[in-house]
């Protein structure tokens, strides 16, 4: 009877494991909408540290991070999606002073609009997804398509400011690092979740999930 038990315990862990990882491959597509903490608003919180530093007003308005993503999974523990992010921020300044070189001082006010749409891929690293948890580390590889108008008003001209790197449109090479994400799900296929970053578009997210 004991033989019998030990050559039943190999036959038990290998069903285990085969129901576990058919239960976590039977919802391969993900689809998730998420709201996130992005760099704009966290200097939307100290503009008036700003205000302060630089000796004039200074207001900041800034979006949070929008986006949808889709992550399809290859094997239980490796994912390969698409994601879209979208989110805008503004700044004016009402009372803006120059000194030229010349001994010319120039004022007025400026205001600047910028928004940002971020495409990109997914690569996801699955571990204790089993049921309804799902954990994972991944990447975020893709572009961040700017757009942007710069206005000054009084003596200013938008030349005049000479910010460096200022353009009105054009995309850069956009990466970020998830060191860790989490979905919980509440039904079968619904779930909510959150992920830490490092890089745009955000650096926390809140998620709303819907396996398939």
């Amino acid at each position: 009877m004991k033989q019998k038990l030990l050559f039943l315990i190999p036959f038990f862990a290998i069903l285990a494991t085969t129901v576990s990882f058919a239960q976590n491959e039977t919802h391969r597509s993900t689809i998730s909408a998420t709201a996130g903490l992005n760099l704009f608003q966290v200097l939307n919180l100290i503009d008036g540290a700003l205000s302060d530093s630089l000796g004039t007003e200074v207001n900041i308005k800034a979006t949070g991070s929008y986006g949808l993503t889709y992550d399809y999974a290859f094997t239980n523990w490796f994912s390969l999606g698409g994601a879209v992010g979208f989110n805008t921020i503004g700044v004016d300044a009402p009372n803006v002073e120059i000194d030229r070189d010349n001994g010319t001082t120039y004022n007025g006010a400026i205001d600047f609009r910028a928004s940002r749409t971020n495409i990109a891929l997914r690569p996801l690293f699955h571990y204790g997804n089993k049921g309804r948890i799902d954990m994972y580390s991944g990447f975020r590889v893709g572009a961040s398509i700017w757009t942007s108008k710069l206005t000054a008003d009084g003596d200013l001209a938008p030349e005049d400011l000479d910010l460096p790197g200022f353009r009105g449109a054009g995309a850069n090479l956009g990466l970020q690092f998830i060191p860790f994400g989490f979905r919980g799900y509440v039904t079968e296929n619904i779930g909510l979740g959150f992920e830490f970053a490092v890089g745009p578009t955000h650096y926390a997210a809140l998620q709303l999930n819907y396996r398939m």
